[in-house]
């Protein structure tokens, strides 16, 4: 099976530099600033004063600069959060517009993917590839415009790789690996532990206060949420989005969608987030039924 690359159009780059920088965002987001690196790039949340998703993406440090790998839709909507809470700390933020990205599914024979969840490797002069999930082969490339052309033009020509310009097989892996990124329709309607962000690294526990941190430590202590992110499928390939609300039959309001990605079977795979009493339900989006319900990464308490 070939390899599959191509344009991840839906991302993009904050730079976020400053003296204390560092500092500043580990009293800001989710994960822990500390593990990000060069060589290790990390998932994170940057959540409001309720504990309530504002933005999500993958921190990655360069030369003592941060930078912020999120969808293009909130990115200057994450911009004037920065803003907001760096005003006082010196910090400087910036949209690199020359940051592209290239989603690869499958490891091509002619780079050196790196190996463990998060970790990243130089596979071209300045050109990077980061591993988000070993067990899916998922991996984003990125790099500036004059640097990741030439490399996206090489690899494209090689015999082993599939070159697409479409995002089903960026969104299929997404929902097969259960990572859920947050977009317009779903802004500030999740906490991180509805899409399991306490189970991929992407919460620290132990750095200290950061926004949204005390109620996020509460749900943690407490063992379990009442909301949980499961994996669906629905056979209706043009109706559902992110952010199609979840009914059950009576009508009442179960959940959210947060993941889409249409199948090739005229089905929709999705990730929902969905309440705990409502799952023994029939549901539906619109008048669609939802079909193969399955918990993901169940906590070890439930």
């Amino acid at each position: 099976m070939s390899t599959i690359i191509a344009p991840l159009t839906s991302f993009s780059c904050i730079k976020i530099s400053g003296k204390t920088v560092k500092q500043f965002l580990q009293g800001q987001v989710t994960c822990d600033i500390e593990s990000v690196s060069e060589k290790k790039l990390c998932l994170g949340a940057y959540c409001n004063d309720k504990g309530r998703i504002s933005a999500s993406g993958y921190f990655f440090e360069s030369n003592n600069d941060y930078y912020f790998f999120s969808p293009k839709s909130l990115i200057a909507n994450t911009q004037q959060k920065f803003r907001q809470y760096g005003i006082f700390s010196n910090i400087k933020t910036e949209i690199i517009a020359d940051m592209l990205f290239l989603y690869c599914i499958g490891k091509p024979h002619n780079i050196n993917t790196p190996a463990e969840n998060g970790s990243v490797t130089e596979v071209s002069p300045n050109v990077r590839c980061a591993c988000l999930n070993a067990e899916t082969e998922q991996y984003m490339i990125f790099g500036l415009e004059k640097d990741l052309t030439p490399f996206r033009e090489k690899i494209a020509s090689t015999k082993d790789v599939n070159f697409i310009l479409d995002q089903y097989h960026w969104d299929q892996a997404n929902i097969d690996a259960g990572i859920v990124h947050i977009f317009p329709e779903t802004l500030e309607k999740l906490t991180p532990h509805m899409i399991n962000y306490h189970k991929k690294d992407a919460i620290s526990f132990t750095k200290g206060c950061f926004l949204g941190q005390e109620i996020i430590a509460r749900t943690q202590h407490r063992g379990r949420g009442k909301r949980k992110l499961y994996k669906a499928m629905i056979s209706e390939p043009n109706n559902v989005k992110v952010g199609s609300y979840v009914n059950t039959k009576d009508g009442e309001q179960a959940g959210i969608t947060v993941a889409c990605s249409k199948a090739t079977n005229d089905c929709t795979n999705i990730l929902l987030v969905l309440a705990d009493h409502t799952v023994k339900s029939k549901l539906y989006i619109e008048k669609f039924l939802i079909e193969g319900l399955d918990l993901l990464l169940s906590p070890e308490t439930a």
